[in-house]
């Protein structure tokens, strides 16, 4: 992948759902813009078409009424980077998509974009690493770079995607995907302009951004974002909690959670003995006075 190279046609897809297709989709085109550059999302799932419910500016593609077919995308998308979210195993089944694919790659190829395929893996999941491995190598004219989309906190990805050209996409707390879904922006925005008393889960959602756009497979693709990124405040830090809610990820709770972490490292440290116990209280007692 050649960073200089601006434009980019990036294809999402894989061979079965809650992959995450659509939240990658959704910190692709989030990166694009905190890196200046124009970006459309396509949305190509004839089923839950969750792109545009994520965003209400992806646009459908390929059929129904108000779809953008392949004789417009090319013009619709001059001088921007695309990105086309497919919908679960529309290689295999949607007859519509197998025949726009290979144009609209042409298409952005001849016109200087570098095309690209992004295909999601998540851990534990029974059939699935064979399945998208397979899918892959059907995949023609794409640079290919799978993503280990972690949404379980578990990091249990078949050994085969840290050997291959992959990129990691960290676990991103149920109350923080809250409060991306509560917004009427984008991903971008609320992380630089955020919501009132959520200050700190965008500075929690900066950082998993950095982290993914830093990945090596992703080759300096959104340096300018990362100067963003790198630029925003850390995120509060340690969170041993869950957040698994919009409640737990305002700034209140994750202040909250903070310090509770903290007292229980010290428990930890201390000894859960009458007389560690003694001793954090003591450490409290100092800190509150």
């Amino acid at each position: 992948m050649n960073a200089a190279q601006k434009l980019y046609f990036i294809l999402i897809v894989s061979n079965a759902g809650g992959e995450g297709k659509t939240l990658i989709a959704e910190v692709i085109k989030a990166l694009f813009q905190l890196s200046g550059e124009r970006v459309s999302l396509l949305d190509a799932d004839a089923g839950n078409g969750a792109a545009r419910v994520s965003d209400s500016s992806a646009r459908s593609v390929g059929w129904g009424v108000g779809a953008i077919t392949a004789p417009n995308i090319l013009d619709a998308c001059r001088e921007q980077n695309v990105i086309l979210d497919l919908g679960a195993n529309s290689l295999a089944s949607q007859r519509e998509i197998v025949e726009l694919i290979p144009a609209l790659r042409d298409g952005f190829v001849s016109a200087g974009y570098n095309a690209l395929a992004l295909l999601p893996i998540t851990p534990l999941k029974l059939g699935a690493a064979d399945a998208i491995l397979n899918l892959a190598a059907k995949i023609d004219g794409f640079e290919k770079v799978f993503i280990r989309n972690d949404r379980n906190n578990t990091r249990q990805f078949d050994e085969r995607f840290y050997r291959t050209n992959a990129a990691q996409l960290g676990y991103l707390q149920p109350g923080f995907i809250a409060y991306l879904r509560g917004r009427d922006s984008s991903m971008s925005e609320a992380v630089l302009a955020p919501s009132q008393n959520y200050r700190l889960a965008a500075h929690c959602i900066a950082a998993w951004m950095r982290d993914f756009a830093e990945e090596p497979a992703l080759k300096g693709m959104f340096e300018p974002a990362l100067t963003r990124l790198k630029s925003l405040p850390p995120p509060p830090s340690p969170l041993a909690y869950s957040i698994n809610s919009l409640t737990s990820a305002t700034d209140d709770a994750l202040e909250s959670n903070v310090t509770k972490t903290r007292i229980l490292a010290s428990i930890d440290e201390h000894g859960w003995h009458p007389a560690g116990l003694r001793k954090v209280a003591d450490e409290l007692t100092r800190a509150a006075s």
